[in-house]
């Protein structure tokens, strides 16, 4: 139980420093937004899965961040989210 609350608390440090590097990369490099956010966030899913021993934490981690890049570049989006 311990190592999912782990997952958690680094699920949402892993979103503060994506939304953190694609708020730079869109200063420095002009990227919209949310190319910035989710490049960061398809990384960070490719090393959680290949890093990561299996099991819950895992899972969770994975999941988390599937949700977050769905969810996130909807709403960073210029034209905002899709739905009304």
């Amino acid at each position: 139980m311990l190592d999912v609350i782990a997952a958690l608390i680094s699920l949402g440090l892993a979103l503060g420093g994506a939304l953190f590097l694609g708020l730079r990369m869109s200063g420095a490099f002009k990227l919209p937004l949310h190319v910035g956010y989710s490049a960061t966030l398809a990384i960070l899913g490719a090393a959680c899965l290949v890093s990561a021993r299996r099991g819950w934490p895992r899972r969770v981690t994975a999941i988390g961040l599937a949700i977050a890049l769905a969810v996130g570049t909807a709403l960073l989006y210029p034209g905002g989210p899709p739905w009304p």
